[in-house]
């Protein structure tokens, strides 16, 4: 228990002697015709200071982010070596990438849309335009829409909307998921062009 201690202060005192040697002393020769002896040592001892503790902390937050990163790194590693647990990590990774703004361009466009019944809105999220088969079968052009559960949005349900059948809002996406989030309790302000 004494040992940490007692190293950790060796330590320190030859990087600050060590310090002293590459930056105090060349400092104090440097200022001494301008300022008085006794000032000029307590502003060298400070600027001293200020790098070390700035370099130790530099260090500090290099290191965890590094070690924190490759910890991340391996166990993703073996969650997707797993079968079975690597199709669950990767369909929840891709959501949590999409909910927590790593992929900015999931959600375009905020809409009103009548489900799950006529009468009924609901809010919805353009995801994309629909293509390909999806489209070359359908009738009319569709619209990829996602309609997220109240309070988890990290839920609902997809649907292929022909585009005349929704209605597109002038909320934000983040404004929409509060919405969706809150239940209805929260309302972004809007302002009738009527």
């Amino acid at each position: 228990m004494i040992l940490p201690a007692v190293l950790t202060v060796w330590i320190l005192r030859v990087v600050v002697g060590r310090l002293n040697a590459m930056m105090l002393e060349p400092i104090v020769k440097f200022f001494r015709p301008y300022l008085h002896y006794s000032i000029l040592v307590i502003a060298a001892k400070m600027a001293v200071f200020l790098v070390f503790f700035t370099v130790v902390a530099l260090l500090g937050a290099a290191t965890k982010y590094i070690v924190t990163h490759r910890i991340i790194r391996v166990t993703e590693k073996l969650f997707l070596k797993v079968p079975m647990l690597n199709k669950i990590y990767s369909v929840i990774k891709d959501m949590s990438n999409v909910f927590l703004g790593q992929n900015q361009q999931f959600f375009r466009k905020v809409v009103l849309l009548e489900y799950p019944r006529k009468g009924l809105y609901s809010i919805g999220f353009i995801t994309a335009i629909a293509g390909g088969e999806v489209q070359e079968k359908t009738k009319e052009e569709v619209v990829n829409v996602f309609i997220p559960t109240t309070p988890n949005p990290t839920s609902g349900v997809f649907l292929l909307v022909p585009k005349t059948e929704i209605t597109p809002l002038t909320m934000t996406v983040e404004e929409g998921l509060k919405l969706v989030i809150s239940g209805g309790a929260v309302m972004p302000q809007y302002k009738s062009r009527v």
